[in-house]
């Protein structure tokens, strides 16, 4: 045992490494970043507190009006709720909101007494709905096309100058809004508030796409002329779908060279798409995936076609040959490795729209 604790233990301690002056130095900055770090943290910390006591004192002792005009003051936990959801609140100024949704009650707070409020139930149907808002889209300018502008119109006429104006459900009624397509921003936002997007069938526009991603009725036009010429709302369910299930929701994307340069093909190739990257990566940003840049640590990568139009510098068409797909598809063969037109598939399949097409069929639009 003696052994151990010989001067050639003292030496194998010795040789081992020590810390460097520049590993000092980088850990000593390290320490600085993390403290920095801390410090902002700790101010943002203070900055909500702060925030969420001022609106706590400013709907401390707040009234409400029941059905008989009698005023109480509104339970504490009921104070809690208004301040969940800082849209209701406003961001600037407490004093500034004048109703507030809790639950399937309506509270609205009288302008010339702030602190009182009234209650009112929310208007909902049987089925479950408060509002109905309707968007357009993938209509044809051509009168060529079955699904053109003139039944556009005819469409909008119907949902705003007849009983389609509203929808009753059980004695309860609701207002149907329509909000019109501005073609002139092909890649704008779907507005949060529409319920369902009236499309021909087979349409995938960027608006179509996103409705599919967040949920909304996918609804062919059939419906609101069926719906007219009954002279109530039908349900939705024979004449559109509403997809339950996000494919690309919390997964990575990776955009290949190819799709980069096939987002910049020629406008006379016969696969080109305007705003075509806008609408790759709003529909991931919409459908909550994530855009990566490396190949390695994505669940999809998009490849452009196997044959790519370009304009050069003096506008002559340079095709390109891409095997993009084969070589990631045998890199990773574990990653989805989709062309444009699949990816589409993917977010939109065909038998999906298996109901607006069956409708179209027995119930087509004339002129």
């Amino acid at each position: 045992m003696g052994n151990y604790f010989s001067s050639n233990t003292d030496t194998t301690v010795s040789t081992i490494p020590t810390t460097s002056s520049s590993d000092s130095n980088l850990l000593q900055e390290k320490e600085k970043q993390i403290l920095e770090l801390q410090q902002k943290l700790h101010e943002m910390e203070s900055k909500v507190n702060k925030t969420h006591k001022k609106r706590r004192r400013s709907f401390s002792s707040i009234s409400v009006l029941d059905d008989s005009n009698n005023t109480t003051t509104l339970p504490y936990e009921h104070q809690s709720e208004f301040l969940v959801d800082p849209k209701l609140l406003g961001e600037e100024d407490d004093e500034d909101t004048l109703n507030v949704t809790v639950g399937n009650e309506l509270f609205l707070r009288d302008s010339s007494s702030p602190e009182i409020w009234k209650k009112q139930k929310l208007l909902t149907t049987e089925d479950g709905r408060n509002s109905m808002v309707l968007a357009i889209s993938g209509f044809k300018q051509s009168s060529e096309h079955i699904y053109n502008r003139n039944v556009k119109k005819r469409i909008c006429h119907y949902i705003e100058k007849s009983n389609l104006s509203q929808y009753t459900s059980n004695g309860v009624t609701i207002p149907v809004q329509i909000l019109k397509e501005d073609n002139s921003k092909p890649t704008e936002t779907l507005d949060d508030s529409i319920t369902h997007i009236i499309c021909p069938p087979q349409s995938r526009t960027f608006k179509v796409l996103q409705a599919v991603l967040t949920h909304k009725w996918i609804i062919c036009p059939e419906w609101v002329v069926q719906s007219y010429v009954t002279g109530r709302w039908l349900h939705e369910s024979g004449f559109g779908f509403k997809r339950i299930e996000n494919p690309i929701e919390n997964r990575c994307i990776y955009l290949s060279p190819s799709f980069d340069l096939y987002c910049n093909s020629s406008k006379a190739s016969p696969n080109y798409i305007p705003n075509l990257k806008d609408h790759c990566t709003g529909l991931a940003r919409i459908g909550r995936a994530v855009i990566v840049n490396d190949a390695e640590h994505a669940d999809y990568i998009l490849v452009g076609p196997s044959m790519i139009a370009t304009a050069d510098d003096f506008s002559e068409e340079v095709i390109h040959e891409n095997k993009e797909k084969s070589k990631y598809s045998a890199l990773y063969p574990k990653v989805y490795v989709l062309e444009w037109a699949e990816f589409i598939e993917l977010l939109y399949p065909q038998y999906l729209e298996a109901s607006l097409r069956k409708a179209a069929e027995l119930y087509p639009i004339s002129e």
